[in-house]
């Protein structure tokens, strides 16, 4: 799971910044939110990865595709969030010597963008209950692609 840029990048720099003569690392909240990061990246990968393998198989969920897309948007608003709670003022400064998947500025300033205009969370969801069938008579099958 380490293989996440942002991840790398932001634990790298939170064993290297001290706060009151302490890295920031030494503090349990930052370790918290680090580690709920780490759960969320995972449980984006372990979908992305059954996805994968249903396809594969030609027995898609008929809701894995909008489920994987709406938690992976949620996932980087949540980042972007806890980027800015860790670093405060310091997430917002650009840096260019890094690519901007590990910067924290693009984390801070895309994750809201993720969720933009035209009720993309709200057509995902929608989408999910129509195909398990939440408040109709029969459920939608997901579309059949080769």
């Amino acid at each position: 799971m380490a293989e996440n840029p942002l991840f790398k990048r932001l634990s790298a720099h939170c064993q290297k910044s001290e706060f009151d003569g302490e890295s920031l690392m030494e503090d349990q909240d930052v370790r918290d939110v680090i580690a709920d990061m780490l759960i969320d990246l995972d449980v984006q990968r372990l979908m992305g990865l059954r996805n994968f393998w249903h396809r594969y198989v030609r027995n898609p969920h008929p809701y894995g595709g909008p489920q994987f897309l709406y938690f992976q948007r949620m996932v980087r608003l949540r980042n972007s969030e806890r980027v800015q709670q860790i670093l405060g003022f310091d997430a917002l400064a650009p840096d260019a010597s890094v690519h901007e998947e590990a910067d924290f500025e693009y984390t801070v300033r895309s994750g809201p963008g993720w969720l933009h205009g035209g009720g993309t969370l709200d057509t995902d969801r929608l989408i999910i209950a129509r195909r398990l069938g939440l408040g109709r008579p029969a459920q939608e099958t997901a579309p059949t692609t080769v």
